[in-house]
């Protein structure tokens, strides 16, 4: 290799030594700087995409609500204690009043302070004194069973013609107001449950 060639590849050698001195001193930032509007406007668009998705949250969540509520059963016993007809019933009565469905879930039936069986037990003792000619009619909910918007189940219940005559509508009245308890457990379809005594 001739002189030349060597003292060019030497000053070669020391401009590269200059660039790396360069780098070695930090990277030289040649991107134009962002004006305040424009970090501005970055930001509001974050704070605008965060707010929206909260507020898409809370439609869902508020949509949610009104959808269990549209559909909420709601149930009423009642006691019928006279009628205009002697054929008519009366008794005791279940009715769904709600705007939804009732999925029932518990049926006990509290006579006298203690849980029985079935109806057969709350009847039996008041057969003769209450009630004359036949037993009366009674239904009985299982676990499951489902209760339409507006329906209305006879729980325990007589024509009127066939209660005794004398102190047997002041027994019948006794027993439905004081001594006979029901006591139902029962959800909604969205299965938020409910109690009623």
């Amino acid at each position: 290799m001739s002189d030349q060639g060597k003292s060019e590849t030497g000053a070669n050698k020391n401009q590269s030594d200059e660039l790396v001195t360069v780098n070695i001193a930090g990277p030289v930032d040649i991107r134009p700087h962002e004006s305040r509007i424009e970090k501005s406007f970055k930001y509001l668009a974050l704070v605008i995409s965060v707010a929206a998705l909260i507020i898409s949250g809370l439609t869902a969540y508020w949509s949610r609500q009104a959808n269990i509520l549209s559909v909420r059963p709601k149930l009423n016993y009642h006691y019928q204690k006279s009628v205009s007809n002697n054929d008519d019933l009366v008794g005791l009565f279940l009715d769904n009043a709600g705007v939804g469905p009732a999925v029932i879930k518990l049926f006990q039936i509290k006579y006298k302070g203690q849980y029985v069986d079935n109806w057969d037990n709350v009847v039996q003792p008041l057969l003769h004194k209450v009630f004359i000619e036949n037993r009366p009619s009674y239904n009985t909910l299982f676990e499951d069973d489902m209760m339409k918007v507006g329906g209305c189940l006879n729980l325990l219940t007589t024509p009127q013609k066939r209660i005794a005559k004398g102190n047997g509508r002041d027994l019948m009245n006794d027993l439905f107001q004081k001594q006979l308890d029901v006591e139902i457990v029962y959800c909604s379809i969205y299965d938020i449950c409910y109690r009623t005594c």
